[in-house]
């Protein structure tokens, strides 16, 4: 009987699926094998090069406080290694603050340094950008770029009670307090300072993200200037906080109305992402409600018809928007005119108060859905919820396989009495030129409703919101 090879088998042989293999449950090792892992495998062989450096290459993380980062990412990335990067994060740090002062405004020469900083973190960034080519095209071939912007001291001011620094300070701090802090934490909308310089054009970005990660908004300017130098940019998530006084929330939710105008002004844009954030603590809102803002609802309503995917999230109350976009769309198709809304997927959110305890509100929800998604003819899937702790709504209306498919899911029992809910969608549905209309309502537990968010998880496209 012959006896077995003990030989070690040649790498070159093996199949590709099972090298696959090899190389995924070594990049899950890389973490806990030891000082730069990645770097070493690389050596091994042409195939582990490419695998372990197009990983590696693939997620670049820049800091302003580090100044050889922008310097060495310049130095470092060759023709060869840019076609492997698939998204820059660039986090800038903003001054640092003390106790003493986290209970007041930012100055105006702290707000000037901000800006500065911003700015000039901004400038070497996109000059490093400016000279790279454009891309093929493809999601393949997408580049993302994800900007933050926060103090160093945020994360100790942000996770202290205002009681517990209110003890800390008031001896050494008069004039501390806690709408200061509050104010200080969220800071001043950062403003770009250039001076004679400018912002070059950046061709390879397709996709900007500013997430709630970043503590700190964008002015009205800011955003303009960044738009402006980006012709190819296909997808923005942006997630402002909202504001804590009146004031505050005046200039954010126009900075967010301006979002919207220049958006539509780019034309290679076509999804579009806003977030307005906040917190229990910091805002004391556990419904997420608002007053509504015209301006800002009807900036988003004209940029809606250029778009193909819009989200909006507590920014703009959902029945505000379904009304105006039916009232714009259907003076143009008084006029003879086809609508000229390209939207394919739209997500908008409402207030849960009063859904339960009157069920017209409901009615009106889905009715004032029906009258907007008439006017899509491009739609195919359509959601609008409402968060809450142990109380939510959501409503889904999607184009599958020839069907358009209706669903209403909520904490307490929904049965539209109107028969003009159920004629407005059908009527939608025969638009989209769906074979038939189904409406399905589904009961949400409300025991899995823990947070105002956790409704996010009965949504197709909630994932899809923030990051």
């Amino acid at each position: 009987m012959a006896s077995q090879s003990t030989a070690p088998f040649p790498w070159i042989r093996l199949p590709l699926e099972l090298k696959l293999m090899v190389l995924e449950e070594l990049w899950q090792l890389g973490p806990t094998a030891g000082k730069n892992p990645f770097t070493r495998w690389s050596t091994v062989s042409m195939d582990w090069y490419g695998f372990f450096t197009a990983r590696l290459w693939r997620t670049i993380k820049l800091r302003s406080d580090m100044p050889f980062d922008i310097k060495y990412f310049k130095a470092f990335t060759t023709y060869s290694k840019k076609v492997w990067v698939r998204k820059i994060s660039l986090h800038v740090s903003l001054q640092e603050y003390t106790c003493q002062q986290c209970g007041h405004e930012e100055s105006a020469e702290t707000k000037a340094d901000n800006d500065k900083i911003f700015s000039n973190s901004l400038l070497n960034l996109f000059n490093v950008l400016s000279t790279w080519p454009g891309q093929a095209k493809g999601p393949e071939a997408d580049v993302m770029l994800e900007l933050s912007a926060s103090s160093p001291s945020d994360p100790m001011h942000h996770q202290t009670s205002f009681r517990d620094h209110k003890r800390q300070v008031i001896a050494q701090s008069p004039g501390h307090s806690r709408l200061n802090a509050k104010k200080r934490l969220l800071g001043q909308l950062l403003e770009l300072r250039l001076g004679r310089s400018d912002l070059p054009e950046v061709t390879v970005i397709r996709a900007l993200s500013i997430s709630q990660k970043c503590l700190r908004s964008l002015s009205s300017y800011s955003l303009k200037s960044i738009f402006s130098k980006f012709p190819s940019l296909r997808d923005v998530n942006y997630q402002p906080w909202r504001g804590v006084d009146e004031e505050d929330q005046r200039q954010r939710e126009h900075a967010n109305a301006s979002l919207f105008r220049y958006a539509r002004r780019c034309p290679s844009l076509r999804t579009l992402t806003l977030w307005e954030a906040q917190s229990r603590r910091l805002h004391e809102n556990t419904l997420y409600s608002k007053t509504s803002n015209n301006e800002l609802t009807s900036e988003a309503t004209i940029t809606s018809f250029k778009m193909e995917a819009l989200a909006i999230s507590h920014a703009i109350d959902a029945t505000s928007f379904l009304r105006c976009f039916h009232d714009a769309a259907s003076k143009i198709w008084s006029l003879g005119i086809s609508s000229r809304s390209t939207l394919k997927y739209l997500v908008l959110n409402c207030q849960t108060q009063g859904l339960a305890a009157i069920p017209a509100k409901v009615e009106q929800v889905l009715l004032t859905a029906a009258k907007a998604a008439f006017y899509m003819p491009c739609l195919q899937a359509m959601e609008v919820w409402a968060p809450g702790i142990h109380e939510g709504f959501f409503l889904r209306y999607e184009i599958i396989g020839g069907i358009g498919l209706l669903t209403v899911g909520a904490t307490w029992t929904v049965r539209p009495r109107d028969s003009r809910v159920s004629i407005a969608w059908e009527r939608a549905a025969r638009r989209h030129s769906v074979a038939r209309f189904e409406f399905d309502i589904k009961m949400i537990n409300k025991d899995d409703l823990r947070v105002p968010t956790s409704i996010l998880k009965f949504l197709k496209f909630g994932h899809n919101l923030r990051e």
